[in-house]
């Protein structure tokens, strides 16, 4: 059961960078798709009130960090909104999607290593493409993935990162 939901939840990882990096938009039934996945991954291999604490705890800690991040913007008084200029609904449902799977801190040491490399991936993107946005959802889901087949083999701690 655990490799055909890891199988599942791969292809719907490549789907979600395929259409983010071509498109820069993601088909919400595929969030949705990867949460229950997810949630579902983190139910047989703890138990679903595991899996229920600490999705509510993350997604606590997401409305936080994009709570701040729109608070921010409207400090600074910035004209456009900053979820049609800067940020997707479906880069926020993507990072959602992933709650599950982890505590809160190695959420954030994942969403921090996930944010810096789409960063420097994005950067490579505007200068090389005609386009101006960066494919943040889509290029997270392909370093999830990558860790989700690393850790496949390798056991991996992010608390250890962390600490």
């Amino acid at each position: 059961m655990l490799l055909t939901i890891n199988i599942l939840r791969g292809l719907v990882l490549l789907a979600i960078a395929y259409q983010d990096i071509r498109d820069r938009l993601i088909n919400v039934l595929l969030l949705i798709g990867l949460f229950v996945f997810n949630y579902i991954y983190c139910s047989v291999q703890t138990n679903w009130y595991n899996a229920t604490i600490q999705a509510i705890e993350n997604t606590i800690l997401i409305s936080l960090i994009f709570g701040l991040t729109l608070f921010y913007f409207k400090k600074i008084r910035q004209i456009e909104h900053p979820l049609s200029s800067h940020l997707g609904l479906g880069d926020i449902l993507f990072f959602w999607a992933i709650t599950p799977l982890f505590t809160p801190i190695e959420y954030i040491v994942l969403f921090l290593i996930m944010t810096f490399v789409s960063t420097l991936l994005g950067i490579y993107f505007v200068l090389t493409s005609k386009a101006n946005t960066i494919p943040l959802a889509g290029i997270s889901a392909l370093i999830f993935l990558f860790y989700l087949l690393v850790s496949l083999f390798l056991p991996i701690n992010l608390n250890a990162l962390y600490i």
